[in-house]
């Protein structure tokens, strides 16, 4: 009979992976959020019901590496696209979804017993918002309805909020007062602030520039600036998620959320650091205090802080921007869940002596009911929301957005992949296409298995994304006849080709096979030069030669560039003639996905090269939008500026973007 609590860490682990492996699965049957499984089943193997583990040292550790981890991850998949682009909503409706669930929380506070530091926190607990149930309003598809969207940017002003009341209780608690502490601790911060927002993204950019391939070099990368940002954060007074946040927003911008890094973060933290995390939580819990009638008191103030706090909040948003009532409580279902800024803030308040076990189990009680209501509350009002999106008037959609990307190399597969879905329109469930084109000769079987395996890179690259991949391969005589044969065959959108800055002998524009491609098929064709990885590129400069926005093609190249430049997170510069610059930069603001617009306007496009001069610096995307030939937009001299921008411009990425034409 083993000894209990079990201390063979081989064993402990074991009981810990089952733990999660059984947890999700058995809530989730219920319709109870999965990650409120581990919390409850660690507490039944915990101290007070069957004694198998308990929070040791092991635990501990595994717990903080969770505890930064969840943070570094709720920065890091922030949508700051989405909050800039309903600012003023999001700003307005975040500081009521806090502010008032904190002033109710000043109130209580004081009549449960707590002073001014641990009402605060309880404001801080209760005020900030875990997207749970954001996957339901996808399944209902109203994301981007204007009411969902303001709860989801909300969420950074929120844990922002949050945070700072943390960060001022904790240097209040650690025996911070005076003129001269608060002038140290203000500049301290500073410092450190300026360092993860404005240094960090510098080295990060300049890091995965040079092990783009390296995957595993990367993902230790974003951990050891996650896990020293946290210690930091400790040494001048703040609390190490504080840390782990602010890295994570610091870095948001170089990890696009369709990139297989993304994905690596999720799968890491979804699958083993979280997980730890919310078991050490649940080792927490004293079922025997659950008997408790003060520990159900709590939870039950808590649970009314937060249900009329958010619910107030989101009522009285939707008054201020004109919600429906649909709307109104759609959001209160939203931003009703708590999770995991609800435990980190717990979790501090506890280590520092403001919170007992008593409040603790109240908060695991509070996110098991705030789980329960938010999701019920959304399904029920989620429908109308939907059921009103779909009763607007109806526009004939477009064809399907598919992507072709023909591999020739392996080295480059991957580069072409993360341009293929940086550019892929934003929700799109079509798979992306690659495709290898064999010769047709004497062996055909032998030359389709060499083609199937040089789209291996391709195919690991968009599994390693979760994006689905549909790879294809071709037998021809003639590359270039095989491409456009399979853009025919599959109704291809856009295609995605690499180009090595050389044209050949022969040569229209960039080569044989891209020539071939541009003349005998009408979808939009995306040529890329790469450098460096594209999601560290720091600036697009988009260059549209004149009358190019009276093409009829112009909206979906539009799209694809604004796609670009939202999910790389930097400013879209149009340059063009002084006299369309304006008139350019104004249909592409019209144009979705949101992404900051400016003009740059020049003299005359036929002086664009000595134009450019001084404007482009290193990390600069120079992108061209150019037409076929017959377009009306067309001219001799768009076919040499490729090879001109390539000739100049050899450390700088190069994209050249043809537009569809009619029926493409």
């Amino acid at each position: 009979m083993p000894v209990l609590p079990v201390t063979d860490p081989v064993l402990i682990v074991a009981i810990t992976m089952v733990i999660i492996l059984v947890g999700p699965l058995l809530l989730e049957r219920i319709r109870v959020p999965g990650m409120v499984g581990p919390i409850i089943l660690g507490a039944v193997v915990g101290p007070s019901i069957l004694g198998l583990l308990e929070r040791d040292a092991t635990f501990e550790l595994l717990g903080a590496v969770g505890l930064l981890y969840v943070m570094f991850v709720a920065g890091v998949t922030l949508d700051l696209h989405e909050f800039a682009r309903q600012r003023a909503r999001s700003v307005g409706f975040g500081l009521l979804s806090f502010s008032i669930p904190m002033g109710l929380s000043l109130i209580a506070g004081r009549m449960l017993g707590y002073g001014l530091e641990g009402s605060l926190l309880i404001g801080g607990v209760v005020g900030t918002h875990t997207l749970l149930a954001f996957s339901l309003a996808a399944r209902l598809g109203i994301t981007g309805n204007r009411a969902i969207v303001a709860g989801a940017g909300a969420t950074l002003v929120t844990d922002l909020l949050g945070l700072l009341v943390l960060a001022i209780v904790v240097a209040i608690t650690e025996g911070g007062g005076g003129t001269t502490y608060w002038v140290n601790f203000g500049g301290l911060v500073a410092l450190w602030a300026a360092g993860v927002l404005i240094i960090l993204p510098r080295l990060g950019r300049w890091f995965l520039q040079r092990v783009s391939r390296e995957a595993d070099a990367s993902f230790a990368f974003l951990m050891a600036a996650v896990f020293i940002s946290a210690w930091v954060a400790s040494v001048v007074g703040l609390a190490p998620i504080i840390g782990a946040f602010l890295a994570g927003i610091a870095l948001n911008r170089l990890i696009p959320p369709t990139s297989a890094l993304m994905s690596r973060v999720r799968f890491v933290g979804d699958a083993l650091l979280i997980p730890f995390f919310l078991v050490s939580v649940g080792l927490l819990v004293d079922v025997r205090v659950l008997r408790s009638l003060e520990v159900w008191g709590l939870a039950a103030v808590l649970i009314g802080l937060v249900v009329v706090g958010k619910g107030a909040a989101a009522l009285l948003a939707g008054s201020l921007y004109r919600f429906t009532w649909p709307e109104r409580l759609a959001l209160a279902g939203l931003t009703i869940p708590q999770a995991a800024g609800t435990l980190a803030v717990t979790l501090v308040g506890f280590d520092i002596g403001l919170f007992s076990a008593e409040f603790v189990n109240a908060v695991v009680a509070l996110i098991l009911v705030s789980c329960l209501i938010g999701p019920a509350v959304l399904r029920r009002w989620g429908r109308q929301v939907a059921l009103a999106e779909a009763n607007r008037p109806y526009v004939p959609d477009e064809a399907p957005h598919r992507v072709l990307i023909p591999i020739s190399n392996p080295e480059t597969a991957a580069e072409l992949v993360e341009l293929a879905l940086m550019i892929r329109s934003p929700g799109s469930t079509e798979p992306i296409h690659p495709l290898a084109v064999a010769p047709a000769g004497f062996d055909d079987a032998a030359e389709v298995a060499q083609a199937e395996r040089l789209l291996d890179s391709a195919v690991l690259h968009a599994a390693a994304a979760d994006v689905p991949c549909a790879p294809l391969t071709r037998l021809d005589e003639n590359v270039g006849e095989g491409i456009a044969r399979a853009v025919r065959e599959r109704r291809i959108s856009t295609i995605v080709m690499g180009w090595s800055g050389n044209a050949g002998a022969g040569a229209v524009i960039f080569g044989t096979v891209l020539d071939h491609v541009l003349a005998t098929t009408q979808a939009m064709v995306v040529v890329t030069r790469s450098v460096v990885p594209v999601a560290t590129l720091r600036r697009t400069l988009l260059l549209v030669p004149p009358d190019a926005e009276y093409e009829q093609g112009f909206a979906a190249a539009a799209h694809a560039m604004k796609s670009l430049a939202a999910r790389q997170g930097h400013a879209l510069s149009v340059v063009a003639e002084a006299d369309h610059a304006d008139a350019v930069a104004h249909r592409l603001r019209q144009q979705d996905p949101e992404a900051a617009v400016v003009a740059q306007p020049i003299e005359a496009w036929g002086n664009l090269i000595g134009a450019l001069e001084g404007h482009v610096k290193p990390g600069y995307l120079l992108a061209l939008l150019s037409v076929r030939e017959g377009a009306p937009a067309w001219r001799p001299a768009l076919d040499r500026l490729p090879r001109l921008l390539a000739r100049r411009y050899p450390e700088n990425d190069l994209l050249v973007v043809y537009l569809p034409e009619a029926g493409g």
